[in-house]
């Protein structure tokens, strides 16, 4: 299918998904919903497919929903903390540290998460001697790879 063709059709329906899911999450029933949306949404990298950028404009166009349904993950040692967006800056200021897999970082930083990629998709990012940051206030639109 033509990618342009594709776009009518693709973007629309992923957006229901994603939408239908962040509302579920949002009235927070139950956790079944936290596995339902991480097991639909994990294995999705938010890269291009066939020259399309369907997840970046999905993303972009939720990214309001996304951002008040959904908290930051922080880890705190081997604990994991949920956090609004102000709550984090007010810890960490404009730059956040990242906590990558194979990392062990500082003992306060982001977890490497669906929903930190989501809460923070086109946000910039630096190295910043051994670590890595994202600028919570810097907001680009473009997708950023973070490893």
């Amino acid at each position: 299918m033509d990618p342009a063709e594709g776009s009518r059709v693709g973007i629309p329906i992923l957006r229901a998904l994603l939408r239908f899911g962040l509302q579920q999450l949002a009235k927070n029933l139950d956790e079944s919903w936290d596995v339902w949306f991480n097991s639909i949404f994990r294995y999705i990298d938010f890269k291009e497919v066939e020259h399309t950028n369907y997840w970046d404009q999905v993303i972009s166009l939720e990214r309001s929903l996304i951002r008040e349904v959904l908290q930051v993950e922080v880890a705190d040692g081997d604990d994991t903390l949920e956090m609004t967006l102000d709550e984090v800056r007010g810890l960490f200021g404009q730059w956040i540290p990242i906590r990558l897999y194979d990392q062990t970082g500082p003992s306060q930083a982001l977890r490497y998460t669906l929903q930190n990629r989501l809460i923070l998709y086109g946000h910039t990012i630096r190295k910043n001697g051994e670590t890595i940051e994202v600028d919570i206030d810097g907001y680009t639109g473009e997708r950023i790879e973070w490893s």
